[in-house]
C-alpha cells in the first residue's frame, strides 16, 4: 500500500524529523515549506531512510494562493489515494483567546 503524507513546515524541527520517521516507514511524501534549501535536504534524507517518492513544493502557508497551489500540485502528483496532512508549519496569531 502507497501511504502518502503532506508535511508544512518540513524544512526543520518536527516536520523535518517527522518526514523522516515517516520515510523510514516507506511513506511517499510531499514536503512543503517556505525555503527550498532545507526542504531539498529533507527530500534528500527522506529517500536515504527509504521514501520512494519526494516531491518538494515551496509554500508559504500564511498566504492562501499559496495553500491553493500546494493543494493543486498534491492532487496533479497524487490524484488518486487517501493523504495524510501534517501541519507542522509555525504560525501565530497574538489576541486574546476568546476572541
Amino acid at each position: 500500500m502507497n501511504r502518502v503524507a503532506v508535511i508544512t513546515g518540513a524544512g526543520s524541527g518536527i516536520g523535518r524529523e517527522t518526514a523522516v520517521q515517516l520515510a523510514s516507514d516507506g511513506w511517499t511524501l510531499v514536503v512543503a515549506g517556505r525555503r527550498s534549501a532545507p526542504l531539498k535536504e529533507v527530500a534528500d534524507a527522506a529517500i536515504d531512510a527509504g521514501s520512494p517518492r519526494v516531491e518538494v513544493v515551496c509554500t508559504d502557508v500564511s498566504e492562501d494562493t499559496e495553500v491553493w497551489r500546494l493543494a493543486d500540485r498534491v492532487s496533479e502528483c497524487f490524484p488518486t489515494g487517501k493523504l495524510a496532512i501534517i501541519n507542522c508549519a509555525g504560525l501565530a496569531e497574538f489576541g486574546l483567546f476568546i476572541e
